[in-house]
Parts: structure tokens; C-alpha cells; sequence
């Protein structure tokens, strides 16, 4: 049985050691003559039109943040797609400066093709200022030309394998339940689950968005159920509750949104490494491929077990026929609870297929990521390993008073998983190459 205290289940830390364990060091450190400045810039156009950010903050006009890293996904995956193609056209034909147009028409045009497909239609202006900036930049000729034809076609190819992938339908729902244990919106803003849809996506590396197994949540009666109540009612509360000062920090630092932070951490671990524009644009790629899928295999799981929070649980804990939990009909998590059940935790989801993506990257637990704040009144935290990177957000969720125990060790399990599986299918870690699928 699972003692509150261990944050990892050995299961999931053995696979994360499985997926370090065949992984040679990426040779990460050595420059390239083609620099990722394109990718790196294109990456932060994609974080500003996907989340409309004005002094850091989300407009009303920004992409939900389980929904935002899919075109994450769909970007990184064709500009990595035309930096590939755009090195290959140039390998052994004309100049640096030749090859680096080439690749940075391409990044340009890829990204900024694929944004235009997926964000509202109010952004078009604004990317087109945007492409023919970066263009403006890259002096004339037949390497440009060729970069820009490179960046189309990758787009196009991206574009057509996601027809019928089911982000157009977005008309289903979520039921609330009024059943002991069931998902109903929670207060105070009592909002319908947010973009139910996404779990019916066509993921974009695994097989389907139920290939990954999960037991589900545990049962309101199990003993397992009463140690993850008793802990998040006590840890979670927003009062009286037995959080310290570091905890709370921690849980506060872990409450931002994780899609962006994460998009901004990768790019300043690029731009601090010098890495090549095809090293940074398979990083992207293969991170943003693989949490993409974690996240949709999370939001199929919300959507199916349908799963109520701790502050509907802890509330309502006198009809649960649980004999040791106790309701108090007052309590209130740390921070609001987001529109969507509980099980199983999207940021998990996320946190586990980013760090364990990084360290198989790296080929070792050994990672060098900057995680930024957007509050002034809190400090960006660094992480040397993915293990601790895992831990320390799979707790903050519980101390934030969002989630139960078991929903994070199965969100950790699907973020693990599936950037295990697909790093396997792209091909990277165990060697160099692979094609999208």
C-alpha cells in the first residue's frame, strides 16, 4: 500500500530509470554552424499568440492551457520536420551563411503556416507582420527561397496528417454527476468541464488516447481513498491547514501555467546552451510531440472516470458512506479548482512527459532546466534532476488542495509513459533520426 509520504511510486520512477538507461548523452554542448535563433523566436511567437500575452498576462482571447499544447505539438513537430529537410538540402551545398537562411526561412514559414491553421483568425495580422519580419532578415537569393518553400511544405504535410484527427468537433460534453464519487463543477465559478474534446484526439505518437492503462480512481470506501482524503483535507486547506511556509511556496510556484512555463524554460535552456537549430528544433519537437499525447491520454481519463475533486469530496464527505471521512461543508482548497474532474492530473501529466522527455534528451536524470515565475513576488526555480523536478510538483498539487494522491501518481505514470513511448517511436535517445508518424 502507498504511504502519503512517497511522492513516486517505485513503478514510476522505474520508468523513468527504464527510459535513462539505453539513452546516450546527447551530445547537446557541441555548437552547430546553423544557430536556433529562428527556433528559438518562433517558439516565443507561439507562446505570445497562443496565450495572447500582454506584460505576461493571459488575455481573454487565450487558448486553454490543456488545449494550447497540442498546437505546442503541431508547431514543434513541422518546424522540426522542415529544419531536418532544410539541413539535409543544404548538406555540402554552398555557404554557412547559405545553410542558415535556408533553415531560418524554414522555421519561419513552418511555424507561422501551421499558427495560421489553428489560432482564431484575429491573429492572422499579426503573424504575417511577423513572418515578413523575420523574412525581411534573411538576405535574398535561393537559399531563402528554397528555405521558405521547405517551411510550407512541412506545414502543409503537418497540416494534412491531422484532417479528421477530431479538434474540429468540439461538441461534446461532460455530464455532471450527482453520484458519491461523480465529477460536478465546483464553486465558485461552477463552470462546465473545459475542452472535453481533447480526449478524442488523435494523439500524435501514441496509438490511441487509451493506450496507456490506468486502474482508475480509488473507491470512496477504500482505505487508500481515506488516507489521500485525510492527507489533501489537511495539507490542502487554503485555512488551518498543516502546510509550513515552504510548502506553500512551493505549491503557489507550481500554480502558474505549467504549458507556458515549461515553452519558456525550454527556450532559455536553448538559447543558454547554444544549441544547433537542429538539436533545438528536435527538443521542441520531441517534448511538445510527446506532452501533447500525455495530455490527451489525460483528458480521455478525466473524461471517462469521471472523477470528483477534493473540494466536492471534503464537502460532501457525509453522504460518502465512509465511515472516516469527516465533512466539513466550509472548506476550500489553497487556490481555485480548476473546471475539470480530478483524475487524473493534467499537470502531472505534463511535469512527468517534460522532465522525463529532458532527461532522456540528456541521457542521464541529470537536467539543467530554469522553470520561470510570472509573479515578481516569486523566484524561478532550477533543476538539476528530473526525479526532483517531478516530486516537487507532484506534491504542490496536493498542497494546493486540487488533487488526491492517487490521481497525481497517475498522471506522473501517463506523462512517464508516454514520453517513453513516443521518444521510442521518433527514434531519439536510443539513436539519432526517425520520422513523425
Amino acid at each position: 500500500m502507498r504511504t502519503p509520504g512517497r511522492a513516486l511510486a517505485a513503478g514510476l520512477g522505474a520508468l523513468l530509470a527504464a527510459s535513462l538507461a539505453s539513452s546516450p548523452a546527447a551530445s547537446a554542448h557541441r555548437g552547430s554552424r546553423v544557430d536556433a535563433g529562428a527556433v528559438n523566436h518562433w517558439s516565443r511567437v507561439a507562446v505570445e499568440t497562443l496565450f495572447a500575452t500582454e506584460d505576461a498576462q493571459p488575455s481573454p482571447r487565450a487558448t486553454a492551457i490543456p488545449e494550447s499544447q497540442l498546437y505546442f505539438g503541431f508547431v514543434s513537430a513541422a518546424v522540426y520536420d522542415a529544419v531536418r529537410t532544410a539541413h539535409r538540402s543544404g548538406h555540402g551545398h554552398g555557404s554557412r551563411h547559405d545553410r542558415q537562411a535556408t533553415v531560418d526561412a524554414a522555421v519561419a514559414t513552418a511555424a507561422h503556416d501551421v499558427l495560421v491553421r489553428y489560432v482564431v483568425d484575429s491573429f492572422d495580422a499579426k503573424l504575417a507582420a511577423e513572418l515578413d519580419r523575420s523574412l525581411a532578415e534573411i538576405p535574398e537569393g535561393v537559399a531563402k527561397d528554397r528555405g521558405a518553400a521547405i517551411g510550407r511544405s512541412a506545414a502543409a504535410s503537418l497540416v494534412a496528417r491531422r484532417v479528421g484527427d477530431g479538434t474540429e468537433n468540439r461538441s461534446r460534453v461532460l455530464e455532471p454527476s450527482d453520484a458519491v464519487g461523480g465529477w460536478r463543477p465546483t464553486p465558485p465559478g461552477n463552470a462546465p468541464m473545459l475542452v472535453p474534446w481533447l480526449g478524442f484526439v488523435r494523439p500524435l505518437l501514441l496509438d490511441s488516447p487509451t493506450q496507456i492503462r490506468l486502474d482508475g480512481p480509488d473507491h470512496v470506501t477504500s482505505a487508500q481513498y481515506t488516507q489521500d482524503f485525510t492527507e489533501v483535507k489537511a495539507v490542502g486547506a487554503k485555512d488551518r491547514s498543516t502546510r509550513d511556509a515552504d510548502m506553500t511556496a512551493t505549491a503557489l510556484f507550481w500554480n502558474f501555467n505549467a504549458v507556458r512555463q515549461f515553452q519558456d524554460a525550454m527556450r532559455d535552456l536553448s538559447a543558454r546552451k547554444h544549441l544547433s537549430a537542429q538539436k533545438a528544433a528536435r527538443m521542441f519537437a520531441s517534448i511538445n510531440m510527446t506532452t501533447a499525447d500525455s495530455l490527451i491520454t489525460c483528458w480521455r481519463a478525466k473524461y471517462d472516470f469521471a472523477y470528483w475533486r477534493p473540494l466536492t469530496a471534503i464537502r460532501e464527505a457525509d453522504t460518502d458512506g465512509n465511515d472516516a471521512t469527516t465533512a466539513d461543508h466550509t472548506w476550500e482548497p489553497l487556490v481555485t479548482t480548476p473546471p475539470y474532474p480530478d483524475y487524473t492530473s493534467g499537470h502531472a501529466c505534463i511535469t512527468g512527459s517534460v522532465a522525463t522527455g529532458l532527461a532522456r534528451l540528456a541521457g542521464s536524470d541529470d537536467i539543467d532546466l530554469t522553470v520561470p515565475s510570472y509573479d515578481p513576488a516569486v523566484r524561478s526555480r532550477h533543476y538539476d534532476s528530473a526525479r526532483a523536478m517531478i516530486a516537487e510538483a507532484f506534491n504542490a498539487r496536493i498542497w494546493l488542495g486540487l488533487h488526491f494522491r492517487t490521481a497525481m501518481e497517475a498522471g506522473s505514470l501517463i506523462g512517464q509513459e508516454a514520453s517513453r513511448l513516443g521518444f521510442d517511436r521518433l527514434g531519439i535517445g536510443h539513436h539519432h533520426g526517425g520520422h513523425h508518424h
